[in-house]
């Protein structure tokens, strides 16, 4: 859906991405505290981070320009906005990439994995 609306989304962010120089390639680091993840590339005051709070939400991107923040959305009707946000990371990765025409490559980050469930070995009890 937002593939077709590219140009309005570009727009919706047009006064902070301005006067962005972007290099040919984007490298977001990775950051976590409590709840909340996210991915964050910096030159000086402007930057653009990729972020969720929660498992089941959605990566929202905000790029930031000094004061100025801003979310990329698409109009849905009149007076009505929608925010453009993503499941994973591979989709919010192929966005930016097409939205900003750079190579977007994020850190690698070892995720910590679950304690494998205590099962009991065998049949049934004598």
């Amino acid at each position: 859906m937002w593939i077709e609306r590219l140009e309005e989304i570009r727009s919706s962010i047009s006064d902070a991405i301005s006067d962005f120089n972007f290099p040919e390639k984007l490298y977001f680091r990775y950051g976590k505290d409590g709840k909340r993840e996210w991915y964050e590339w910096w030159n000086g005051k402007k930057g653009i981070v990729i972020q969720k709070f929660k498992e089941e939400r959605y990566w929202q991107v905000f790029f930031l320009n000094g004061e100025i923040i801003r979310i990329p959305t698409f109009k849905v009707r009149e007076g009505v906005d929608r925010v453009v946000a993503f499941r994973n990371l591979k989709n919010t990765k192929k966005f930016l990439k097409e939205l900003l025409k750079v190579e977007i490559e994020f850190e690698n980050v070892k995720r910590e994995l679950s304690a494998p469930s205590q099962t009991r070995k065998g049949g049934k009890k004598k």
